[in-house]
């Protein structure tokens, strides 16, 4: 359709803008549609001596019958009937129109469809598509001349209530760990379209402070019946809003929202981790584990405060959910400090801890077993050198520890990386071992020995990495029995209350 003047005379591209504002502005009538816009106020002023309408050009509204409510999203129907009250025949060019109230959307425009003699009136069929979001809208009818008078009679407003429609999301629990990502559904998923007809989305919104948008804990098509995707930390959220979305066959155009649904709490617990024992014979190492599941980059720490301020990392490998202890402290009663570490994703700094979860004490008991002689830990560096015909070359530093055996017995040396990096070790006297496996560690078992100080060497052989290095002895003789408390035990995965 053509552009359209509002004022005689008047060009719709050449319109002024300025400050103040109008009721009515000619080049914004011509704007698209658009429900999600409606609420953008637009403030102009046409810089123009104002016209008077011809006294042959009037109207009167004689009845505007239309429903006064409908579903988000659905079209409501009437008639408008109007009379022509002026001198001039009505006829080509003259259309009804609905605007939103902010003039921003027109909902419709129809040609009378007849020729309106002075004295005459016409009812015309007319609809509206309300928004897709519950609440109440106004919108301005018009009567309106194009090209020449432009609108005709000030415009009639109306308002009209968009409901939502039924139906309900929720979560299969509001009180949960982090890691136990509740399942969004709806009992309303027979309403909403899959494809090929259309997509749809269930939302939950968790409310964070400052950030007006919310965190929304899901962004998967056709959700219904599916965990949500990620969480925001710990805390008591309130309110949560529970929705769902219907769009287009592509996916590119929201058709309707659902309306929110009562207000609830969700209350997320911090992640925890545990030892499948906090008793036990060194011999038999417990498995550290969590409740919730760990990418690659994440540790699971169990630290025990060894002899203050000294402590020994008894879980050295990334991504060890479900597997035993690294190293243990000698036979005694201990402080454990339980909880996961996080690590950088960046190549350029693949060690350095970017989040570490809360510290949770336990009391540790260790009884008989080997007893620990050295626990330490190194980082192999590389580095570039010249052979003796003078090709340039990459090699990688080694380490040196020294310990001591307190009485003759056997010795167990062993080595742990995170990155499948090939480790040898060589103790003292030409024993040596190189990596195995992947990670590619190494182990020196069954050396037996007598008292005395004797040295371990660690070797990078590949790559560059950190790692941890422990010696064990077993004794001849062996020592007394520790008396040590009640056994004291940790079931994993065992369900958590809430109060």
């Amino acid at each position: 359709m053509p552009a359209r003047s509002l004022i005689p005379g008047l060009d719709p591209q050449a319109t002024t803008r300025g400050s103040g504002s109008a009721s009515y502005c000619g080049p914004e009538l011509l704007r698209p549609r658009s429900a999600l816009a409606r609420t953008v106020a637009l403030a102009l002023t046409i810089l123009v001596a104002p016209l008077a309408l011809s006294a042959a050009d009037a109207v009167v509204w004689e009845a505007i019958n239309f429903p006064t409510s409908g579903s988000v999203s659905s079209a409501v129907v009437g008639t408008v009937r109007i009379r022509n009250s002026g001198t001039t025949t009505w006829g080509p060019g003259y259309y009804l129109d609905i605007w939103d109230a902010a003039h921003v959307g027109r909902a419709d425009t129809e040609p009378l469809g007849a020729t309106v003699a002075p004295g005459e009136a016409v009812t015309v069929q007319m609809s509206i598509v309300l928004p897709s979001l519950s609440g109440t809208y106004g919108y301005n009818f018009t009567l309106y001349q194009s090209p020449g008078v432009g609108i005709i009679g000030p415009p009639q407003p109306r308002t009209f209530v968009a409901n939502p429609n039924g139906g309900s999301v929720q979560l299969s629990t509001y009180a949960f760990v982090s890691a136990d990502r509740p399942v969004i559904s709806t009992d309303t998923v027979q309403l909403l379209p899959v494809p090929p007809a259309g997509r749809y989305k269930l939302r939950a919104k968790f409310p964070i402070v400052g950030v007006g948008t919310g965190f929304h804990a899901t962004q998967e098509w056709e959700n219904n019946g599916r965990p949500l995707q990620s969480l925001p930390p710990p805390g008591d959220y309130y309110p949560l809003a529970l929705y769902w979305l219907k769009y287009d066959a592509t996916g590119s155009t929201l058709l309707e929202i659902g309306s929110d649904q009562p207000l609830r709490h969700a209350l997320i617990k911090d992640r925890q981790v545990a030892l499948t024992s906090y008793y036990f014979n060194q011999a038999t190492r417990p498995t550290i584990s969590t409740n919730f599941p760990i990418p690659d980059n994440y540790r699971l720490a169990a630290r025990v405060l060894y002899q203050p301020p000294y402590t020994l990392d008894t879980a050295i490998r990334h991504y060890n959910d479900q597997l035993s202890l690294d190293a243990l402290p000698p036979p005694g009663t201990y402080t454990v400090q339980l909880f996961w570490q996080k690590f950088s994703l960046d190549p350029a700094q693949p060690y350095t801890v970017v989040e570490t979860g809360a510290i949770r004490n336990e009391t540790l008991t260790v009884v008989g077993g080997p007893i620990q002689l050295f626990a330490g830990g190194g980082y192999i560096n590389s580095f570039l050198s010249t052979d003796e015909d003078g090709n340039i070359q990459t090699d990688y530093s080694r380490d040196f520890y020294d310990f001591q055996v307190p009485a003759a017995g056997t010795l167990r040396a062993w080595s742990s990386n995170p990155n499948g990096v090939s480790l040898f070790g060589y103790l003292s006297g030409g024993i040596y071992a190189a990596g195995q496996g992947i990670p590619s560690d190494f182990e020196i078992s069954n050396v037996h020995v007598g008292a005395g100080t004797y040295s371990l060497e660690v070797d990078g052989m590949n790559g560059e990495t950190d790692y941890q290095v422990f010696v064990e002895f077993v004794p001849d003789v062996p020592p007394p029995e520790i008396i040590s408390p009640a056994t004291a035990t940790a079931t994993v995965g065992a369900p958590f209350t809430y109060t």
